[in-house]
């Protein structure tokens, strides 16, 4: 699969909080375009890859509002994870850790403004 690239991007703590929210708009769109599915090779590694990389997430903040996109496109990917057909194969330990992840990106953010607009 093509993902590796751009989860080395989310993982990298020397890229900007830019090119990491353009590799989470790329593995989104793997996600909602029903690229990866339940006849998907090796889907279930692949999911596991994405959860493991945007769990982890690293990113260089350079302004607030970038920072606050980023955080908005990780809980997307990760909703976008979650409601993909081909969740079934999540371990449960992986669901744990985006649910830890979503109450963690909430909890440790300063600005409530996206989190109003994308819960909402």
């Amino acid at each position: 699969m093509y993902l590796q690239p751009f989860l080395d991007v989310i993982q990298s703590d020397e890229t900007s909080a830019q090119i990491t929210g353009v590799a989470f708009s790329s593995i989104y769109k793997f996600l909602t375009l029903e690229v990866l599915d339940l006849d998907t090779v090796n889907v279930t590694d692949a999911l596991n890859l994405i959860v493991d990389a945007v769990t982890s997430c690293r990113f260089e903040v350079t302004d607030p509002a970038s920072e606050e996109v980023v955080l908005m496109k990780i809980l997307q990917v990760l909703l976008a994870c979650m409601k993909s057909k081909a969740s079934v194969n999540l371990s449960k330990q992986h669901v744990c850790n985006i649910v830890n992840s979503c109450f963690t990106t909430r909890k440790n953010t300063c600005s409530c403004e996206i989190y109003v607009f994308f819960s909402g």
